[in-house]
């Protein structure tokens, strides 16, 4: 039998209470009213005032609501490397099933270069041949790599790594002798994700405040690491990718409330254009600039033409193009999919039993 005593007893409601004030002041929070609050009375009842909101049952209902956690039995392995045309037909995959982020395919387009995470989700930079589907592992380190990015020539490759940060570095390995690997940018205070390297070697960096989880973008010069800030504001820009010419740079934005792409003229940004109109993310150029790829909020990729006037006063857009729709694995700061040609795509996708009956198992509110 077990006897609590009465202090542990009132510890423990003390405790449920605090817990459920938490709890409560997350759901009141989900209204996106003006100054709601939600306070303690009398050490045993909660108060929530939600001011402006015209239906109390239903804020009652939110309040209330007992929380559900839901399982689904997947694969251990639950993604792939695929290549695809610009119909979405398939032309092969790339290697076995793996916990995969961020594939980027070689200048040449004969490998590509992928985060692949480990069970805990720590992730090394492998490199595969498309050709066999042989990997090779680039680096073994115990702390977490990604965001491969490579260099014009193929010669570097530029990554994320927290090996010499308790955030996040940006470090690059010659993959042809030279230097070895060598940290690039690190700031102990920010986490720094290449993104992009561009034609004018220039790599287009986001730069996260773990404070604020706010992300901009930057650029880094790849010989000694100079930073220079391109897309700051109190909201998110990530995404950046410089077009072939480097005259425009491409990248999302959530200053409507949603996670939209755009195009502004670079460096100077004088001129701004909104790209997608129903969300949008990972904007990609086509070869000759001609052309930019989104990824849509309904996992559509999507072509759209534009043209840009030779001193970029214009930037023209033409009649999007849905080229095909995939389970893609999407993730915040890492692409899901990559192009160099326009016409062969790379794309990390889903696999295995995803559309598996959940089980539910409903506990209390709190």
């Amino acid at each position: 039998q077990l006897v609590l005593r009465e202090q542990v007893l009132r510890n423990e409601i003390r405790g449920s209470i605090e817990s459920a004030e938490n709890t409560i002041r997350g759901r009141v929070d989900e209204f996106g009213v003006t100054q709601p609050s939600v306070s303690l009375q009398d050490g045993s009842a909660i108060r929530v005032q939600v001011p402006g909101e015209k239906d109390p049952e239903y804020v009652l209902s939110q309040v209330i609501k007992p929380a559900q956690l839901e399982f689904f039995l997947l694969h251990d392995d639950s993604e792939e490397l695929a290549l695809v045309d610009r119909d979405g037909r398939e032309i092969g995959t790339i290697g076995e099933p793996g916990n995969f982020y961020h594939p980027r395919f070689s200048p040449d387009g004969s490998m590509v270069a992928v985060d692949k995470s480990d069970e805990t989700n720590r992730g090394d930079i492998w490199i595969f041949d498309v050709a066999r589907g042989a990997g090779t592992r680039l680096t073994s380190a115990p702390e977490d790599e990604s965001n491969p990015t490579w260099s014009p020539d193929g010669r570097r490759l530029a990554f994320y790594s927290t090996g010499q940060s308790a955030l996040g570095a940006v470090h690059v390995r010659s993959l042809r002798g030279g230097d070895g690997e060598r940290v690039l940018y690190s700031d102990p205070s920010r986490i720094a994700n290449p993104w992009s390297w561009s034609s004018e070697d220039l790599i287009v960096v986001e730069i996260e405040d773990p404070n604020d989880a706010n992300r901009d973008l930057g650029v880094l010069s790849p010989e000694d690491g100079t930073f220079t800030a391109i897309a700051t504001s109190r909201f998110h820009e990530r995404h950046g990718t410089l077009s072939p010419d480097g005259r425009l740079i491409a990248y999302v934005s959530e200053e409507t409330g949603r996670s939209e792409v755009y195009v502004e003229t670079f460096p100077d940004a004088s001129d701004r254009w909104r790209v997608s109109t129903e969300g949008g993310v990972g904007p990609r150029w086509g070869p000759d600039g001609r052309e930019l790829f989104i990824l849509t909020s309904e996992s559509e990729l999507v072509a759209i033409p534009v043209r840009v006037s030779g001193d970029s006063s214009t930037f023209e857009m033409g009649t999007p193009e849905v080229l095909f729709s995939a389970d893609f694995k999407e993730d915040a700061v890492r692409q899901a999919y990559d192009t160099i040609d326009g016409r062969v795509f790379v794309i990390n996708r889903s696999v295995g039993d995803q559309d598996a009956t959940p089980m539910t198992l409903v506990v209390n509110a709190f």
